[in-house]
């Protein structure tokens, strides 16, 4: 079975990489980071396998989109 591929919101202090999909503000660094055991991450969309990262993904282009960045 393939890995789970998230993307990354942020990295913090410690190292931890905080995935998009568990993120709700870039300002809160308090969530849990991946679980590099089961899962893995990178910076590039067209590598996303999470869907709740790629939904996240799609809400801000979507967002950015209709205010014209």
């Amino acid at each position: 079975m393939a890995r789970l591929v998230h993307f990354a919101a942020a990295v913090r202090e410690d190292g931890g990489v905080l995935p998009m999909c568990r993120v709700l503000s870039l300002l809160n660094f308090s969530a849990r980071p991946i679980n590099m055991r089961v899962a893995t991450w990178t910076n590039r969309r067209e590598a996303v396998s999470c869907k709740a990262c790629l939904l996240k993904l799609k809400r801000i282009d979507a967002t950015e989109a209709k205010e014209g960045k």
